[in-house]
Formats: structure tokens, sequence, C-alpha cells
């Protein structure tokens, strides 16, 4: 849902923005089209949720390569096959249901509670109409049915939890020791006459290739915003005009028992339910302790250890018969009994703190930022178009776009198509760079996106061809790699003598001694491995056999390039089930069935895609 922050061609693609829909089909799935706008959309949000959890670090290459594009593709095709399912079988998913999900994501909450406002802001801001949004969530919602359907037939017997236990809780006792690249690197000694060989045995590797300096002007929404000046008057009618988004919301807490009705029982069953709800009440008024009663009695598996208790509940966070009830009730109240589609409720206010209108002074420089940012998105939509038109109808130089829309013209530094900094670590800009209108016709490039909020448009400025480099320029270069080659080889080979000696029969301590290695303990318990390194090393501990009576194992190899490892397995102790925890049994098997869940799941993906009729046109993605 974040996704939906940014402004609107920034999901499509700014030259189809500009240009208009074009409805060019890339892949067809039974008969059902997927356009390449849609495509366009799917793949920016893609890259943007990537970016969001991995950061700007990630490779920009990756998130522009074919194997990204097709996975994309597979994506798309996997949902319209899974909405011709879901369509066919007869899923839905009620108003309810679907408003229910959007009151309750936080994305679209200010100070805690729902925002239509903010809700429609950034629907509107992804470039989608709240009707055309709500359509897309109700499809996936639709599609979590299905998941949930075939998750419910998931099963794990006493046998397999008992034996995932065990595994999950043994235990191994290990020590080991780490022979480091460091060490052989001090030993290694590389001479001029082997540098010199190894440039004249592959010169063809030592070139520099084209390198190009850009011109280039820079629209962006951050130098826009903080050149707009906004009035006090401004600020202080926006909090005035706001006053629930600058507010500390009001909220109650309240406990409750819940009694379920039995989806096949009758009229009778249900009038039985109910009156064990009215009895509940009359003994909670009448000074029974209620989170004893919910402990007793209610059926909610999230609350009843803990006496009933549901924390916070805030407006459009529960069912509305629940939630009438709740804000109906002072605290210490307890309600009549209450009926939702889960069943019949007793409810128990236990707090209750009013709304607070927070102080101008503490959000009035929150509020003009986020005005410059505002006024800043508007301008920057005016005047990408300009930036655009201007770009693609004066072609020959950038001093119009200075003349007329007032953008410095900046340099980049050297670069090539392959890597470069500043705007050149975009691989769209580097493309752009080394394409023949720019390279060789010497015209202007069209608007290129950096990120959602800056565009640029550049041209050639400098230029030099592909050249082989001299020694001097690589010989350190060549010097490193011959060291390293050299020391990771002896690294190998001295970790590979230990394990042979050690299977021998030589003494451990022995073959420690001679190499000048110092012993560390693994911790028995995985939950303790901690350390990176011995994370590394656990991994081949917990793979090896178990040891025999009074004969350890032993193991190793390289867990990185500069470490190779050895150890000593001498015991390992099977988890005892006597001694977990209800509650730990109850995680794994809920692991245990999510995990099946989703094998089911992809098994379903895998089937429709078997049997269904599928193109994909590489060729426009």
């Amino acid at each position: 849902i974040v996704i939906l922050i940014s402004i609107p061609f920034a999901l499509w693609g700014v030259n189809s923005y500009f240009e208009g829909a074009t409805q060019i089909v890339i892949a067809v799935a039974n008969g059902v089209e997927i356009e390449q706008s849609d495509y366009q959309r799917a793949l920016a949000q893609k890259q943007r949720q990537l970016v969001q959890l991995a950061g700007r670090d990630l490779g920009t290459e990756y998130l522009d390569s074919p194997v990204f594009k097709r996975q994309v593709v597979e994506s798309m095709i996997d949902e319209a096959l899974e909405r011709e399912f879901s369509r066919d079988r007869g899923f839905r998913i009620s108003d309810d249901q679907l408003n229910r999900f959007i009151q309750t994501t936080e994305a679209f909450h200010t100070n805690g509670q729902f925002d239509i406002e903010r809700y429609e802001r950034l629907v509107g801001n992804a470039g989608l109409s709240v009707q055309g949004f709500q359509a897309q969530q109700r499809q996936q919602l639709t599609v979590d049915q299905i998941r949930t359907s075939l998750a419910d037939t998931a099963f794990v017997s006493q046998t397999e939890l008992d034996y995932a236990l065990k595994l999950l809780n043994q235990e191994r006792t290990a020590v080991y020791a780490v022979l480091l690249l460091e060490h052989f690197l001090e030993e290694v000694k590389i001479t001029d006459e082997d540098i010199s060989n190894e440039f004249d045995a592959k010169r063809a590797v030592y070139f520099e290739p084209p390198q190009a300096r850009v011109a280039y002007v820079e629209l962006s929404v951050a130098r826009l915003a903080a050149a707009i000046k906004i009035d006090d008057s401004e600020v202080e009618k926006h909090y005035d005009d706001a006053p629930r988004r600058y507010s500390k919301p009001g909220s109650r807490s309240a406990s409750h028992i819940l009694l379920p009705l039995a989806a096949d029982g009758g009229a009778a069953a249900e009038e039985a339910i109910r009156a064990k709800a009215a009895r509940l009440v009359s003994e909670a008024r009448g000074g029974a302790d209620f989170a004893e009663l919910a402990r007793m009695h209610s059926k909610d598996s999230g609350s009843a250890a803990g006496g009933g208790d549901l924390g916070v509940i805030q407006k459009g966070a529960m069912v509305p018969p629940f939630e009438k009830a709740v804000f109906a009730l002072s605290a210490g109240e307890i309600s009549e009994p209450v009926k939702t589609e889960f069943g019949y409720h007793v409810i128990k206010v236990t707090r209750v703190s009013k709304t607070e209108a927070m102080p101008f002074e503490d959000v009035r420089e929150d509020i003009a930022t986020a005005l410059r940012r505002r006024a800043g998105e508007a301008e920057f939509v005016q005047l990408a178009e300009q930036l655009g038109n201007i770009a693609f109808e004066q072609p020959d130089s950038l001093e119009p776009l200075t003349d007329q829309l007032g953008l410095a013209i900046q340099t980049s530094d050297w670069f090539s198509e392959a890597k470069g900094t500043g705007i050149a670590a975009n691989p769209k800009v580097r493309k752009g760079a080394f394409s023949d209108e720019v390279l060789v016709d010497g015209l202007n490039s069209g608007l290129i996106e950096i990120d959602p909020d800056t565009l640029i448009v550049f041209r050639k400025l400098k230029h030099r061809e592909r050249r082989p480099m001299l020694l001097e320029e690589v010989s350190e270069r060549i010097k490193t790699m011959l060291e390293n080659r050299q020391a990771m080889l002896a690294l190998e080979q001295a970790g590979n003598a230990i394990l042979t000696a050690l299977t021998d029969g030589l003494p451990w301590s022995e073959l420690l001694a001679r190499y000048g290695l110092v012993e560390a303990s693994l911790p028995t318990a995985v939950e303790e491995i901690t350390d990176p390194q011995e994370q590394a090393i656990a991994v081949k501990v917990f793979a090896a056999p178990h040891p025999g009576a009074g004969a350890p194992v032993f193991g190793g190899g390289q867990i990185s390039p500069e470490v190779f490892a050895i150890y000593r397995l001498d015991a390992v102790t099977v988890g005892d089930l006597s001694a977990i925890r209800q509650e730990e049994r109850e995680r794994v098997r809920t692991a245990i069935l999510r995990r099946q869940g989703d094998l089911l799941f992809d098994g379903f993906r895998a089937d429709l895609r078997k049997a269904a009729d599928v193109k994909i046109f590489d060729d426009r993605l």
C-alpha cells in the first residue's frame, strides 16, 4: 500500500504519461490480454517494493534487467489465471469485508485513525480512481480466500510434529578452528616479472571501455519545494481546516468474552448461546472478576488467556456492531450480549481517553513542510511536461531549458556504459548516453526518471573511445589479484590437508598446534549461535552424521573466500519432547501448517499454469 505514495507518472514512466497510453499487448493468458500500460505500472510497483525493502543500495541494473522484467510478467500471468479461476468458482469478497480491510490499513491512517482524505489523496496520487483501487484490492482479497481455503486443508500429524520438535531442539557439541586468508597472504611474494607476464598473457583484458561525460539539467520536487514560501496564515488555515489530522485521537481499551455460534446450529442453539452470554453479563455486573470469566468461558484464542483484553480499540478497527457497543459504554461498564458474525460478545470497556488537539506550535513546521512538498509536486508535474516538450522541440541544446525553466546546467563525471557515479549510477542514463541519438547525432536525451521525484535531460559533453591500458596503470590491480589467487590456493590446500590428516587418525590438538590454530567451542543450541561466521560453521556441523561411540566426526570446508573452517563434532543430543512448552508446540505446528499451505498454493498456481494457454512477447517488455 505504501507504494501508492508517489506522483502519477512515476508508476507508468514519464514518456507514457505525456504521450498517452498505447494499447500494446505484452502477454496473453487463456485469451486474456495483459497490456503494456498495466505491465509498466506493475513493474514500477515491484521496483519500488524492492527498493523499500533493500534500500537505495540495491543494484539498479537488476531492477532494469530482462530477468526481473520476466518475473513481473510471470506474476501478472499468475494473477490473471487466478482471477479467471476465482470468477468461475464463485469466490467473492463482500463490500463489508473490503471496507474493513481498507479502513484497517495503516497507510491510510492519521494519528491512528482511518483518514478518508488521506486515503483518497494517496489513491489519486497513484493514478488510480477509488473504484479502480477497490477493484484491485477486492481481487487480491479474493485470491487470499483461495489461499486460505487451501491452507485449511493442510494437516500435521503428531508424529510429524514430534519429529520436527526433536530436530529443532537438537543440540550438538562441537569445537572448531579457522584458517584465515590473511595469514597466507603474508607468505605470498609477487615479483615484477609475475605482473608483467600476467599482463602480457591477458592484454585484451586490460582496457578502458568507452567513456562519456554529459551536461544535464535536473528537475526535482525537493529543489522546487525548498524554494516555495509558505505564509503563516496558510499554515494556520490548514491546521484549522483539518482538526482531526492534528489531534491525538481518543481511544478506548476493552475486554470481551466471545461465545461463537456453530455453523450448523439452529435457532435453539443460538438462543442457548445468547442466554449464556446474558448470564455472564449478570455475573460480571454483580461483581465477578471479568478477566476470570473470560479465561473460563471465552473462545477467542487470541485474548482469552489474557483475561479477554483486546487492548486499544479505535474506530474502524472492529466490525460495526462490536464498535457501536464499545463506543456507547463508559469506562467500567459492561454491555448486553452483542451479536456479530463471530458469535455473541460480552464487552467491558476498561479505559476511555478523549481526543486532544495537538498544539499548533508542535506541528507548525511539519505542516509547512507538507505544504511546500505539495506545492512542489504540483509545480513538478506542470514543469515536467514543459521540460519534455522543450527538450524534444529544441533538441540541439540545453540552453532553452535554462532560459525558459531556469534550470542550471550541470556536468557529470566520466562514466562507461557499464559503470558510473552520480546520475550515471542510473542504468537508463548510461544506456541513453551511449545511444546513437545522443552519442552520434548529438541530440538531447528524452526525459529520464532518476527517482520518482527527479527528472533529467542530458546531452553529450565529451566522449573518448575504448583504449588499451598501460602496464603501470594496472600493475597494482594485477599484483593484488595474483596475491589473492595464490593465497586462496594455499588456504584451500592447507585446509584439505588438515581434514585428510584428521581422517587418517592424527590427533586434533597436534594438528591445531602444527598450524597455529586456536580452538573455539560452538554454542550447542541453534538459537544461541548469532555470530555470522559461527552460523556458517553450524550449517556444516548440523549437516554432519551423528558420531559413533567415542568416535567424533571431523569435517570442514570454505565458509567464505577468506575463511576455511574445520570442526570436531563430539555429541548429538536429541530434543527432549517433555521439556517443550505447549506454546512452542503450537508455534511449530502453525509454522508447518503455514508452510504446507504455501506449498499447496504454489502447486495450485503450477496446475493453473500447466493447463493454461500462455504467450509472452519478450520483445515488448
